[in-house]
């Protein structure tokens, strides 16, 4: 139903609910969904490329291999979802939320996100190179094997949640006024070489 929607609005979703959708292989390049609820929705291979998404909400949905290349989030929600492999890398997110969700593989590079926050979240082997945080917060999240190369980290609190095998520059420069624990602290000391008995 949402491609027939699609094409008939001229790429304009707005104000509806879809649920237990299945598309692969879809073009969804530069349309603007608004108001809109995914429910149970599966998405493989598909193309959201500069698409932009307002108050929108994917709930015990699934992206997986998707373009969202440019992409526009604002005010949106993820919700016990699963985005594994997807391309969001010059996606811009502002005041999105994640819970419960998994984005694995997920590449963020050259992203911005501004007033964002993701709870109980996994971001494992994902790429965060080159992003722009302001005013964003990650509560128990995995980060396990995630890139942050040239990423400021500066701001954000990473105590409750998981940096093992992460990437970094040579410097370590990502790290200035990151808030960790005691433990995480004791580990990325290894980086520069130091011992800690």
């Amino acid at each position: 139903m949402l491609q027939e929607i699609f094409a008939a609005e001229d790429g304009t979703v707005e104000t509806l609910s879809f649920e237990g959708e299945f598309i692969e292989g879809a073009d969804f390049s530069s349309a603007l969904f608004k108001r809109v609820s995914f429910v149970k929705c599966r998405f493989v291979s598909c193309v959201f490329a500069r698409s932009r998404f307002m108050q929108t909400i994917f709930e015990r949905s699934e992206l997986v291999g998707c373009d969202m290349k440019k992409s526009l989030w604002t005010e949106t929600l993820f919700r016990d979802s699963k985005i594994s492999g997807s391309d969001f890398s010059g996606a811009i997110f502002k005041k999105t939320r994640a819970e419960e969700s998994s984005f694995r593989c997920a590449n963020f590079a050259e992203s911005s996100w501004n007033g964002c926050e993701a709870s109980f979240s996994s971001f494992i082997e994902s790429s965060f190179a080159s992003v722009k945080f302001l005013n964003s917060a990650f509560r128990h999240a995995d980060f396990t094997g995630a890139d942050f190369f040239k990423t400021p980290l500066k701001g954000l609190d990473f105590s409750d949640s998981v940096i093992e095998g992460i990437t970094l520059s040579d410097g370590c420069a990502e790290l200035r006024g990151l808030t960790v624990n005691a433990a995480q602290a004791v580990e990325l000391a290894r980086l520069f070489g130091l011992r800690v008995k």
